[in-house]
This record gives C-alpha cells, sequence and structure tokens, in this order.
C-alpha cells in the first residue's frame, strides 16, 4: 500500500492552503515525461492555523490540542467518473473519523472527563459533513477538487470545544451567513469522553482508517459506504428543514439517494426531494426559529 507522506508544522495558515502550495511544488518538479502524481496521497497538519476554514469559506476555530489537516488522494487514473462521485469522499473521510473515535471511546471507561455523562457516547453523521457526539459537533470535513487531487480537510475537537456564538436561522436565505453562527449545534471534543491523544497520533490513527474505508469505496462501491453511515445517520425519520440560497422548507429525512444525496419528503409538494447542496438543520432547527 502506498504510504502517505506527511508535512506537519507548528504554524500555518490553512492546512488547505498549504497542501496547495506543497501539490504545485511537486507539480513543478514532476517531468512531461511522468505526468501522474509523483505522491498520490499526501498529508498537511498544523498544531495551530491562523486562517483556518470549513465549507462556504466559515471560520474553523483552531485551538491548539485539536486536530487540523488536510489529505490529497491523486485521482485514480482512468476513472471519468471520479468528478462527478467526488463528494462520496465527505462519507469515507466521516466513517473514518468515527473509527479513529471510537478507538478512544472505547477505552474511556477509566477516564472521568469534565462531563458527567449518564448515557455511553454515541457518534453520529450529519449530513453532509459532520460527525457528532450525542448530538453535538465534534468533527467537520471539506472536500474541494485541486487537479489532480481531491483534497479531504479534516478538523476534530480533541482537547477543546470551541464556543459558536449564537446560531443560524433557518429562515434566513443569505448567501454569506456569519462564519461563526453556521453551526447550529453545540460543539463538544474528546476530552469530555475520554483521555484525547496528541493530534500527531490521532493522524497515523486516521490516514489508516481513511486507506481502509478507501478500500471499501474502490472495492465495494458506494453502496456500502453509504450503508455504514446510515447506520449513525442523525435526525434521520425526523424532522429536517433545508435552506438554500432561494427558499426554506420543512420535510421529513427519509433515507439517502444512491448517489448520497439527501432524500426529503416535502409535505407541502407530496413528494420526495433531491438535496445536493444546502444547510440542514434537524430538531435544532426548529428551536433557533421559535426564538
Amino acid at each position: 500500500m502506498t504510504r502517505w507522506i506527511i508535512h506537519e508544522y507548528a504554524e500555518i495558515g490553512s492546512t488547505q492552503d498549504e497542501i496547495r502550495r506543497v501539490i504545485d511544488g511537486e507539480t513543478r518538479e514532476n517531468s512531461a515525461a511522468c505526468p501522474s502524481p509523483a505522491h498520490p496521497k499526501i498529508v498537511v497538519r498544523a498544531d495551530k492555523q491562523t486562517a483556518g476554514r470549513g465549507r462556504a469559506n466559515n471560520v474553523w476555530r483552531s485551538e491548539e490540542g485539536n486536530f487540523f489537516a488536510t489529505f490529497a488522494l491523486a485521482f485514480p487514473q482512468n476513472d471519468p467518473e471520479f468528478l462527478k462521485n467526488a463528494a462520496n469522499y465527505s462519507f469515507v473521510a466521516a466513517l473514518s473519523v468515527s473509527e479513529s473515535l471510537k478507538s478512544f471511546l472505547d477505552d474511556a471507561a477509566p477516564y472521568h472527563g469534565p462531563a458527567k455523562l449518564e448515557n455511553s457516547p454515541h457518534i453520529q453523521h450529519k449530513w453532509p459533513n459532520d460527525v457528532l457526539i450525542n448530538g453535538q459537533k465534534i468533527a467537520g470535513i471539506l472536500i474541494e477538487i485541486y487537479d489532480p487531487y481531491i483534497l479531504i480537510g479534516v478538523g476534530v475537537n480533541l482537547a477543546h470545544a470551541p464556543a459558536l456564538p449564537g446560531s443560524l436561522s433557518p429562515n434566513s436565505t443569505s448567501n454569506s451567513p456569519s462564519p461563526a453562527a453556521t453551526a447550529s449545534l453545540p460543539a463538544t471534543a474528546l476530552s469530555h469522553y475520554a483521555a484525547p491523544p496528541p493530534p500527531s497520533v490521532f493522524l497515523r490513527i486516521l490516514s489508516a482508517q481513511l486507506d481502509h474505508f478507501c478500500g471499501v469505496l474502490q472495492h465495494d462501491g458506494f453502496a456500502a459506504i453509504r450503508s455504514l453511515w446510515l447506520k449513525n445517520a442523525y435526525g434521520i425519520g425526523g424532522p429536517v428543514t433545508v435552506r438554500t440560497p432561494h427558499e426554506v422548507f420543512t420535510g421529513e429525512f427519509k433515507d439517502l439517494e444512491p448517489d448520497g444525496a439527501l432524500r426529503v419528503f416535502d409535505p407541502a409538494q407530496q413528494k420526495i426531494r433531491k438535496i445536493y447542496s444546502a444547510d440542514i438543520f434537524f430538531n435544532e432547527a426548529q428551536d433557533a426559529a421559535d426564538h
């Protein structure tokens, strides 16, 4: 198996920007006689980011002790459908993060963190790009294309749960919501449930899990990834508010399409609607709308 080329820094602007610089440097060094990427798997991790960002260029707060990295996977050769299905890697990354966290949560019994829980921690996947524990956000994922790579940005709250000042109303249709307020769910951290690892250790575990689930995608197809993701889908079967730049509607989260789109039953139109890109609010959306 091809190994990851790892670049680690004490402080940079953002791992997304830095990995582009790494790729550009490799492209300049690569000769025309060898057009394929010299390194098909690259990762950039930083102890601290000064300009971290998430989906829709929202600010990602980067507190030391948490995990910030961007993974670059070279496009597979002879796969004309790859770019069309690139969003599948958000589900691959969510499963990889989940399994990485489970390796610490499974050993959490002797540890008594700041959150004294009556219930054991339950990992959940929130469409399209978040990982939760007990309904609180612990990780976010950002998928981007930088030819000839797909970039998978991952932020995980290992040691700290940054405060989220305010929430975004599902009734807003602004194209530029307040960056710090786009996540209506409260944040949590692994340290609330178990002794968190150093980010450098978490990187090795997550890299191995990405290898595993990329292998599942390659050999068993997206149907296998979709099935695994749905086992811990947050909000399935319940109300969901869908907010796009053009409309807001509330329906029921029914399922995922075979390509990963959200299937929402719209009672106003009496039909299933396929959602490919939107801000999604579950029960917390109703709370936000009521205040």
